[in-house]
């Protein structure tokens, strides 16, 4: 009895381990095996399309990363939907870098009212606003922003002596008009060179051009 018993139990659970049940409500979007196929153990089975909120999942470089403590919000949006703004939720940050130096950010959209939820797949840009300091953030062009060794740097006029230095920045933002916001490496009364970033050199010797006077546009008078 005890034997039989034994065999009844063991076909009963075998019979239930050929059943999948997945953790999360969504869709079956691909099906990799047929049936009557032979399965290894640890392969994937179906793919699943949850019915949840969508992931969003972005890399950020090391300089970013190192401000984690400062993030306070995130938000995305999408080129199907420009003129809405979809809220994040963060879930997770990778505190390894990847083979490419960058460290993953796993995000959560926020169900709100009046947002159309888009579908899995799509791209969208995402957003990192952080705490606001007591301290007064200057902006500069994007144009006046290069890197050397994977750091975000700008050049920085000396008036005394007319020579341009490289100096390693931190950016905070950056914002649709093409500027962006500095919470590190720069002051408010600096000077930057705003054009031509790739052809100085440190120490170089430059001339600052006059402005440019609005009735006289190209300097014909």
């Amino acid at each position: 009895m005890k034997l039989i018993t034994a065999k009844f139990n063991a076909h009963k659970n075998a019979l239930e381990d050929t059943k999948l049940k997945s953790p999360i409500d969504g869709y079956i979007q691909k099906r990799f095996f047929d049936a009557g196929e032979t399965i290894g153990a640890g392969l994937p089975v179906f793919s699943i399309i949850s019915a949840e909120m969508p992931e969003v999942i972005i890399n950020i470089p090391a300089s970013v990363y190192i401000q984690r403590g400062n993030f306070e919000t995130f938000t995305s949006c999408f080129e199907l939907f420009p003129e809405k703004i979809y809220p994040l939720e963060l879930i997770s940050i990778n505190h390894k870098a990847n083979m490419n130096q960058l460290h993953t950010v796993c995000l959560k959209l926020v169900k709100k009212e009046g947002l159309t939820v888009p579908a899995p797949g799509i791209s969208t840009m995402v957003t990192i606003h952080f705490k606001q300091e007591n301290r007064e953030l200057v902006s500069v062009p994007m144009t006046a922003i290069f890197e050397i060794d994977g750091k975000s740097t700008v050049w920085i006029y000396n008036e005394k002596e007319h020579i341009v230095m490289a100096r390693s920045i931190i950016i905070s933002e950056i914002l649709s008009s093409g500027m962006a916001v500095i919470s590190s490496g720069l002051q408010v009364d600096e000077k930057v060179v705003s054009a031509g970033v790739n052809k100085l050199s440190d120490n170089e010797k430059v001339k600052v051009l006059t402005t440019i006077s609005s009735t006289n546009t190209g300097g014909i008078l």
